[in-house]
């Protein structure tokens, strides 16, 4: 073997040996290196998890249990004394703390919203057994009443009734039958019974006379409740109504920098009254548009459900 052939292999088997050493090294530092066990106790899971994760070490919950003092979650015991040499990827067992055994019933009733009392039993460990649920004249979600009574001594887990509000009772009536009827008395009829007449259509109707109720969308008979929307259809002809005619509607929405609102144009006329337009609207639109009309008609504008403006149709 030549001299600068022994040389070449000397030097090739010093790098890889090299590469060797300094791996056995790394791998002795990085993952077999010791670090100082940290001192947990009172930190909540999430932050106990943390600074484990930091060092390279795992947790594991070993059991949870009622403590007086320590807030829910927070870490009672520890397997690893704090300042104890570990090795990095080693796991360590905690006790977690289940809070006090007793809480205080909180105060449920009054609140706006079943939600946020749900929320609040939740965060003082309480479970939500029923939610009963009436007619009152406390808006829809009000937490009416509550069992046990707030600020009662309780175990943590215990079960919690509510009653809560569907919003005020709504008059309720048996559908009549229109059909046949005079148009001007079925929409009379329906105006008492509270009922949003949203549609009025003409058709012809062998064997009704001119103006009445051909058809009507909800069912004779049914229960229907204040403010349920109808749509009726009348034979052609409807007396008293004149002739057609196409009717400009305009308005204009402020320029008040608010985000887009809803705008309603609602028609009423001969046949009765009906929206024409329903639609999200940016500030400082325009609005035009044509309807048509039978007699005497006038049209009214609600923006965001308010009526801002009403007018007369020629």
């Amino acid at each position: 073997m030549s001299e600068k052939k022994y040389w070449l292999r000397l030097a090739a088997a010093c790098f890889f040996g090299g590469l060797l050493l300094f791996y056995l090294v790394l791998n002795l530092t990085v993952k077999g290196g010791k670090v100082s066990m940290p001192e947990l106790k009172g930190l909540g899971r999430g932050a106990a998890e943390y600074k484990l994760s930091g060092l390279g070490l795992r947790m594991a919950v070993r059991e949870e249990r009622f403590s007086p003092s320590a807030p829910f979650g927070a870490v009672l015991e520890q397997d690893i004394e704090p300042g104890a040499a570990i090795k990095r990827g080693r796991t360590v067992e905690v006790i977690l703390s289940k809070g006090t055994k007793i809480v205080n019933m909180p105060q449920l009733a009054g609140m706006a919203s079943s939600r946020q009392a749900r929320l609040l039993l939740e965060q003082n460990g309480l479970e939500l057994k029923a939610e009963d649920l009436v007619a009152e004249e406390a808006p829809k979600g009000t937490v009416l009443a509550q069992s046990p009574d707030a600020g009662a001594e309780i175990p943590r887990g215990a079960a919690v009734s509510l009653l809560s509000s569907l919003g005020p009772a709504k008059n309720a009536w048996v559908m009549p039958d229109f059909r046949g009827l005079d148009g001007a008395a079925a929409r009379a009829t329906a105006q008492k019974m509270g009922l949003v007449l949203r549609r009025v259509t003409e058709k012809e109707a062998k064997g009704l006379r001119p103006g009445s109720v051909a058809a009507q969308s909800l069912t004779p008979g049914a229960r229907v409740e204040e403010g349920a929307e109808l749509a009726m259809v009348v034979a052609t002809g409807v007396e008293g109504a004149g002739d057609a005619r196409l009717a400009d509607l305009a308005y204009d929405t402020p320029e008040d920098g608010v985000t887009e609102r809803r705008v309603l144009i609602t028609v009423t006329d001969a046949l009765g009254q009906r929206a024409v337009y329903n639609r999200m609207v940016k500030p400082g639109e325009s609005l035009k548009l044509q309807a048509r009309v039978h007699g005497a008609a006038s049209y009214s504008v609600s923006l965001a459900g308010v009526k801002v403006e009403e007018k007369e149709i020629p």
